[in-house]
């Protein structure tokens, strides 16, 4: 660990202590060959770097990468990015007075350590697992695609994000370190597949809303919302619950083909619990936002699973947002025991570039109390819960034992 933090750059994979790393550091200004030979050129003529800056980043000095030929590409703390450029250029990134720190982004830096785990213990380990893999740039998907295919990999989806790529597929985990060695790729981690949330009913009386309806009057009236869920009732307006009559804006059948309703039920419970109007009980059971309107997503498939939820997220958040909603509620998420994952990022990608619109993640079911505190323990939360822009919403009282999700 360093011991000064302006000499840290904290990536996943390992935390790099820049005031001690000298084979290519600061001392790039005279030996400026950053790139060690390990990783194959993208299509496009680049390969990723790290670039640590001597303070707070400035707009000047991020212009003066991109003068160099350089293409910043995500942030990394402490004070440095990523940033993508012709080899025979990176000259020109050393010579910037407040660079203090230049290396390869290595293909050791782009695998999620559990991953790197089960690619060094590939005799014991399954013989298939399921990964993302984000590419630095749109282009980059199908020839990373084909290359997962010539691992005999199967691809099962992918995404061509603005400014990034995404690809979903099972691959045999001896070949993840290969497949870092592509400079197009910029990270490879688990893909858990995601699954519902909030399968308690909503406690009226713990959740004292009826104040803002009275003294306040928010009830959702003008409001539209987003749901993704498994479904919604009948999935036909005709015979839709009373709860939900006249107040479908919108509905997309993500899940299975021209199909909306809801096999399961968790997504009407949500949307009830959201904005179930009381028709159905002459107002006594209404959910907290009760005159609003909704927009609905429903992602379950004909398998019970949630695969309809887009490869990218940020198009799953831009069909509500299209259609008038400003708040996106979201009742599921992959147990990945508090990490940031793809997914996350994609969420506060959309909050990030529609700061008037709200996106509302479940915390998870997962919450364990091992020590017995009656808290439930750190690193409990699922993804994109794990998101830095959403709110995120756990069940602080809930009918649970205590410690629990």
């Amino acid at each position: 660990r360093p011991a000064d933090d302006r000499f840290a750059i904290r990536l996943l994979a390992r935390t790099i202590d820049t005031s001690t790393s000298t084979e290519y550091g600061t001392a790039g200004r005279s030996n400026p060959a950053v790139f060690s030979g390990a990783q194959k050129m993208s299509r496009r003529g680049v390969l990723p770097c790290l670039v640590q800056f001597s303070g707070p980043i400035r707009d000047q000095w991020k212009s003066a990468v991109e003068a160099a030929g350089g293409r910043l590409k995500d942030y990394v703390p402490n004070n440095a990015f990523i940033v993508e450029i012709d080899p025979l250029q990176v000259e020109k990134l050393a010579a910037i007075a407040d660079v203090q720190w230049i290396s390869e982004y290595r293909p050791e830096y782009k695998i999620q350590p559990f991953l790197q785990h089960l690619a060094d213990t590939a005799s014991t380990a399954p013989s298939r697992v399921q990964v993302t893999v984000v590419t630095f740039d749109p282009e980059d998907v199908d020839d990373i695609a084909k290359a997962i295919a010539l691992r005999g990999g199967v691809v099962k989806a992918s995404a061509k994000k603005s400014g990034a790529g995404k690809i979903r597929a099972t691959v045999d985990p001896s070949a993840i370190p290969e497949l870092a060695t592509f400079g197009a790729v910029q990270w490879i981690e688990e893909f858990v597949e995601p699954r519902p949330h909030n399968n308690l009913a909503v406690q009226g009386s713990q959740m004292n809303v009826t104040n803002l309806w009275t003294t306040y009057g928010l009830n959702g009236t003008n409001q539209v919302i987003g749901h993704c869920d498994t479904g919604l009732d009948t999935g036909d307006t005709n015979t839709i619950h009373p709860d939900f009559a006249r107040r479908i804006k919108a509905a997309y059948a993500l899940g299975r083909t021209g199909d909306w309703s809801d096999p399961d039920g968790h997504g009407t419970h949500t949307a009830g619990s959201i904005l179930g109007s009381g028709a159905a009980s002459t107002g006594l059971y209404r959910g907290v936002a009760w005159a609003a309107q909704i927009v609905h997503q429903s992602v379950e498939d004909s398998e019970g699973r949630l695969s309809g939820i887009p490869t990218d997220l940020n198009t799953l958040f831009n069909q509500c947002y299209t259609n008038g909603a400003r708040i996106h509620s979201d009742s599921w998420g992959s147990s990945e025991a508090g990490r940031y994952t793809s997914d996350s990022q994609d969420a506060d990608e959309f909050m990030w570039n529609h700061q008037d619109m709200l996106i509302v993640f479940s915390a998870s079911n997962d919450g364990v109390d091992d020590n017995s505190d009656g808290v439930v323990d750190a690193d409990s939360m699922g993804a994109p819960g794990t998101a830095k822009n959403v709110l995120t919403v756990g069940a602080s009282e809930s009918g649970r034992p205590p410690g629990s999700g």
